[in-house]
């Protein structure tokens, strides 16, 4: 062989690679098709680049991120568009020339299907996301739901027509979707067949109405105990205006200051976070402006050998064609030294014609003091009254037998004695 004889120089053979572009969802591997690869020598292919794994090692990167991403790698390739390439070092007999315009891998947001239980809460309550209940597809790379959302939770919030609230805050009454804020750029989330619904449901206040008695034609000024409000409201701010109170009759029907009789007081339920029960009991007494006195007398007195108390029988006349309604108080009291504090077996309503009652007192002067129409009758008894003329007869004692009380479909009433008696049932509004 001559000195300095020609040598064979065997230099690497260009390839090119031209992807397709790909467009995937956040989780899924791409594949690149070896056949974007050109320029093998003959009987050589996509194999002479191959890597230990027996894969030819694609890589991506994403513009402003330092990132190599490689398939199957411990980076994940989040929602972006990535350049492709293939890196030569498992074979030195060729070169990777990359395509102009060559295809990019676009990633999107993975969509999840989303399905939250419907939810029925009172106004007032503050929602936590421990409250709410929802279901998801499987995450991407089997990512947990902290990961996906962070630490602080599902970043649930409620919408009613253009008003958007979050959880924490005082939700009114009404129908709102259940929503999840995408905060993570990954996901897309798919509510099926629609939002779920919160129904956010009226809170019950319960009002305590005080009786009243008033003449036709005044003024009825009510009084009530409300309770039940949220922290942070009261009856002023519910109800700025005052308290809507009317009254009906046993009808149902509403009644006006100019009637006459006994009423039931109400409320008007026109509030939009709350309802309002009230006491069925709650009544309104109208006297008529022009009327008789209610005239009072002590009928007798008897005496319970058991108890040492006696009881004197009070009895009353109303000329009237109306009931008379007297509160309890200063215009219907009992006084004087045989008193036992037992003003509440005082009768407040007085119906047409005659009414007796009994009240016990100790044997001293008790004085029955009763004012109607602006005028006042006192009957009263005392201790002596229980002998001689004024000691009660058979009549107390057996005479009569009245039963059920309260009396529903029927009344029964047994008279022992021989006379003609004139019986008044009165419903719970004192109307005969």
């Amino acid at each position: 062989y001559a000195e300095g004889r020609g040598q064979l120089t065997v230099t690497a053979a260009s390839l090119t690679f031209n992807p397709a572009a790909l467009e995937l969802s956040y989780g899924t591997m791409p594949q690149i098709d070896p056949a974007s690869i050109t320029g093998f020598a003959e009987g050589e292919g996509p194999e002479v680049l191959f890597n230990d794994a027996g894969q030819i090692p694609y890589y991506f990167t994403k513009e402003g991120d330092e990132t190599i991403y490689t398939p199957g790698g411990e980076q994940k390739m989040g929602v972006g568009v990535y350049d492709i390439f293939i890196t030569d070092d498992p074979s030195d007999n060729y070169d990777i020339e990359l395509a102009d315009g060559r295809g990019q891998l676009t990633i999107l947001p993975l969509d999840v299907s989303v399905s939250s239980e419907t939810l029925t809460e009172t106004y007032g309550y503050l929602l936590g996301a421990s409250d709410l209940t929802t279901t998801f597809d499987a995450f991407a790379y089997s990512e947990t739901v902290e990961e996906v959302f962070g630490s602080a939770g599902i970043p649930y919030y409620f919408v009613r027509g253009e008003t958007e609230l979050e959880l924490g805050d005082l939700l009114e009454v009404g129908l709102y979707d259940i929503r999840i804020r995408e905060t993570n750029p990954n996901y897309e989330f798919n509510f099926i067949d629609g939002f779920n619904e919160l129904e956010v449901a009226k809170k019950m206040l319960i009002a305590q109405i005080d009786d009243l008695y008033i003449d036709q034609g005044d003024m009825p000024q009510f009084t009530a105990v409300i309770e039940g409000f949220i922290d942070g409201e009261d009856e002023s701010s519910v109800y700025p205006d005052g308290i809507p109170f009317y009254f009906v009759d046993e009808n149902g029907i509403e009644a006006s200051n100019t009637d006459i009789g006994a009423f039931t007081i109400r409320i008007r339920d026109n509030l939009h976070n709350y309802f309002i029960v009230t006491n069925d009991d709650a009544t309104i007494y109208i006297n008529s402006d022009r009327g008789k006195q209610v005239r009072t007398y002590s009928d007798c007195v008897s005496y319970d050998e058991g108890t040492g108390l006696y009881t004197v029988t009070f009895r009353y006349e109303n000329d009237n064609s109306e009931p008379v309604f007297v509160a309890q108080g200063p215009d219907n009291f009992l006084s004087g030294a045989g008193y036992i504090g037992n003003n509440s077996d005082l009768p407040t309503v007085f119906m047409p014609g005659s009414g007796v009652f009994e009240i016990k007192f100790n044997g001293g002067r008790l004085t029955w003091s009763l004012t109607t129409f602006s005028r006042t009758q006192k009957s009263d008894v005392s201790s002596d009254s229980t002998t001689g003329s004024n000691e009660c007869g058979a009549k107390l004692d057996g005479a009569y037998l009245v039963y059920p009380n309260p009396v529903t479909d029927f009344v029964n009433i047994e008279q022992i004695v021989s006379e003609q008696s004139d019986v008044y049932i009165v419903n719970m509004y004192g109307i005969v």
